[in-house]
């Protein structure tokens, strides 16, 4: 299925849609969930980053909002918050998608999408976060319409979209793109040949390991390995020798991703008790703002239990607040897990790993 996120793949490698797209989790993937579910708890508590209040401040946040466009029509509807890309059955001519950040005002609108450190397309031209914006823009029209990317390294970046003109000629590059994508699916079914194009978009494309431009890919000649390897490049060989660093790039990207896959399910021994594969971890423990401030303030006072609790409770701000009273974190922290205040979700990530016998730790402020 074709999603926002996608769009740009199937724009620069047009023969992608006609292959089988497997999504295997990856370390990156997993690490970009884990990013994900943290930023979406911070602004649903109403944590919401500087960067985003100082650009467009007075908006409402909300994170993980899903919306399904029709091409059809040019409609929008919002499908929910946080439903994990579970968008249902869609109608024959929806596309859906998930904006990882969306501010509203009385006529603002501000779309922004986060990135980790891969490079990408900027927001005036990046057709996931247009397309994003498109589709809430037409569920609940704006006046001021704004797209950004919040990257890892550049900090957020923003561009300002007409909301009549840019809106339309979204529109219209979504549905072409979408009638083009069918069109090379008709093709590849009668026998023809499609275009395949290889570039930076290989490194997370799910038709990876059943691309023809691959093989080339994968075929390294010897000549570029051992000018390579030789470590001497000069003016004749630098090309060559850069095409193949590249190359080896995106390989041993794909590599670890499969080898992340398999070992998701399968552990790999490694020899000396230690394997490579799903490590299950307890999880930070969270903690309910509103039991602690109840608990510090029944054992000490209102003043105290102000200083341990902000607009959310954590082990460090309730050690700030109660330093230099001997056992009052533990009596606190006793206290509130008996109210319920205290959740843990455990959780497990693939990594090298001794198999050997492991003791959960009794619940306590260490971590």
């Amino acid at each position: 299925m074709i999603t926002f996120s996608k769009l740009e793949l199937v724009d620069r490698c047009p023969g992608s849609i006609t292959l089988p797209w497997i999504d295997e989790p990856n370390e990156w993937s997993d690490g970009g969930n884990a990013r994900h579910e943290a930023d979406e708890a911070d602004i649903q508590a109403g944590l919401i980053p500087e960067a985003y209040t100082d650009a467009f401040p007075g908006l409402s946040w909300r994170s993980e909002v899903s919306y399904a466009y029709d091409t059809s029509d040019g409609t929008s509807r919002e499908l929910g918050v946080g439903i994990k890309r579970a968008y249902g059955e869609l109608r024959p001519f929806e596309i859906a998608g998930t904006l990882d950040v969306e501010g509203r005002g009385p006529t603002t609108l501000v779309v922004i999408d986060k990135k980790s450190y891969e490079a990408v397309t900027p927001p005036a031209r990046n057709l996931q976060v247009r397309s994003c914006a498109l589709a809430a823009a037409r569920a609940r029209p704006a006046d001021r319409v704004v797209v950004g990317i919040n990257h890892e390294l550049t900090g957020l970046q923003t561009a300002e979209l007409d909301p009549v003109f840019d809106l339309d000629v979204i529109a219209h590059d979504v549905r072409a793109l979408l009638v083009r994508s069918a069109a090379t699916r008709a093709t590849a079914r009668a026998g023809q040949p499609v275009e395949f194009r290889a570039g930076r978009w290989c490194r997370w494309c799910p038709a990876f390991h059943s691309c023809p431009e691959q093989r080339a890919l994968k075929a390294i000649d010897p000549d570029d390995a051992n000018t390579a390897l030789s470590l001497v490049i000069d003016d004749e060989s630098a090309p060559r020798v850069y095409a193949l660093y590249q190359r080896i790039g995106i390989l041993q990207k794909r590599l670890a991703q499969a080898v992340h896959a398999y070992a998701a399910s399968t552990p790999i021994p490694l020899g000396g008790g230690r394997f490579f594969g799903r490590n299950e971890t307890r999880g930070n423990e969270k903690l309910n703002g509103d039991t602690v401030w109840g608990v510090v303030r029944d054992l000490f006072d209102q003043h105290t239990a102000d200083a341990a609790v902000a607009r959310s409770a954590t082990k460090k701000r309730l050690e700030e607040a109660l330093k230099g009273r001997r056992g009052a974190v533990a009596k606190v922290l006793e206290l509130v897990r008996e109210r319920g205040g205290a959740t843990r979700s455990g959780g497990s990530r693939v990594e090298e790993y001794e198999a050997k016998p492991r003791l959960v730790a009794a619940e306590s402020d260490e971590e």
